[in-house]
């Protein structure tokens, strides 16, 4: 039987514990959207501030404010790739995902109009 003194056992995890944690393991900033609800404003394109609720199915809704309705479409996510669409991909949004945990959008309709936004995580 092999014995460690207590010395050597305080040592050993001292130097794991100090030891950087490689990338591979670290907890992503990225997030799992699947059944989170999001804000984004859209003012810039006369759109108001719209809330989008990312459903489990791959659909979404998204509550416009400025003409108040709602309108659905669909989503996908793959890892760090986020896109999503309304209204039969009349605008279709592409998502980045900063260290900050920001998600900038880029998002572009079928006139050619395109704008930038965030999306905001709501409680």
């Amino acid at each position: 039987m092999i014995r460690m003194s207590a010395a050597v056992v305080v040592a050993l995890a001292v130097q794991l514990a100090a030891a950087p944690i490689p990338k591979s393991l670290r907890k992503s900033r990225i997030p799992v959207m699947k059944g989170t609800t999001w804000r984004a404003d859209e003012t810039v394109v006369s759109l108001g501030i719209n809330r989008y609720e990312f459903l489990e199915d791959g659909t979404l809704t998204c509550t416009c404010e400025m003409p108040y309705s709602q309108i659905t479409g669909e989503w996908t996510q793959d890892g760090d790739k986020f896109r999503y669409s309304v209204n039969n991909k009349y605008v279709e949004y592409t998502a980045t995902f900063a260290e900050d945990g920001t998600i900038t959008i880029k998002a572009l309709n079928v006139t050619g109009t395109a704008w930038d936004t965030k999306l905001t995580r709501e409680p």
